[in-house]
């Protein structure tokens, strides 16, 4: 690739276009996480059934709407991070090959991921509720899950962009730490701001929950990628 096409981090763009992509991503976030929660989940129909195929073929719906349900809005979260990420790095190098491989990546692995880690919860959640289970860890857990897919597809988009395996280490190992931060800042502050609406085993569900989740995932992600940025942009354009 030319010079012209391709050219080194410049310092002022290390820290802040991973801020805007943390900012994007949350709020490109905030509805999915609130409008596609339990999208597809059949409901049924309250008859007493004693066919066994009945029964099973509600069991085997109840299995497949919750599936698709944990599927879509896992996989939607997923793929934003990545693309935002992703992109961010390839804009960062000045690289239109770079900000299309970074998005590729980026959105597949989150997509597949967040797809994965959506829907454990609610095997992790029922869990919980069986065993009497709640409290930040749970809740802290429960958003590890919801966050693990999006975060990862930030990492591998922001690696396929960078073409460094140091760089991208380091970016991996901030993005990981930010998000177990977010984790834990997500039911601590959501526990405190909407009180009445809080759930300690499941996602959330109501505006301002929701809000909340997506846009602290999205910037503390974003935060520790920059900070680990900075540092790389500097010696870039040294």
């Amino acid at each position: 690739m030319s010079q012209a096409s391709e050219m080194p981090p410049a310092a002022h763009q290390g820290w802040a276009i991973f801020i805007a992509a943390g900012l994007l991503a949350g709020v490109a976030s905030a509805p999915v996480l609130h409008l596609l929660n339990d999208r597809y989940r059949f409901e049924p129909t309250g008859a007493m059934h004693t066919d066994p195929k009945l029964i099973e073929k509600e069991r085997i719906d109840r299995s497949r709407g919750d599936w698709l349900s944990s599927a879509v809005q896992g996989g939607l979260l997923g793929a934003i991070f990545g693309v935002a990420f992703g992109g961010a790095e390839g804009f960062r190098r000045r690289s239109a090959s770079r900000l299309l491989i970074g998005v590729l990546v980026g959105g597949v692995v989150g997509a597949a991921l967040g797809t994965l880690g959506r829907n454990l919860i609610r095997d992790f959640a029922l869990y919980c509720i069986s065993n009497n289970m709640r409290g930040l860890l749970v809740s802290a857990a429960i958003q590890g899950l919801l966050w693990m897919g999006p975060v990862l597809g930030a990492v591998a988009g922001i690696g396929a962009a960078s073409r460094s395996s140091g760089e991208g280490g380091k970016f991996a190992v901030a993005a990981v730490i930010a998000g177990v931060v977010a984790c834990f800042a997500i039911p601590m502050i959501g526990q405190t701001v909407f009180p009445e609406d809080y759930t300690d085993r499941l996602p959330p569900e109501q505006w301002g929950q929701s809000a909340l989740a997506a846009m602290l995932a999205g910037l503390v992600t974003g935060a520790g990628i920059a900070f680990a940025a900075r540092p790389a942009a500097k010696e870039s354009s040294a």
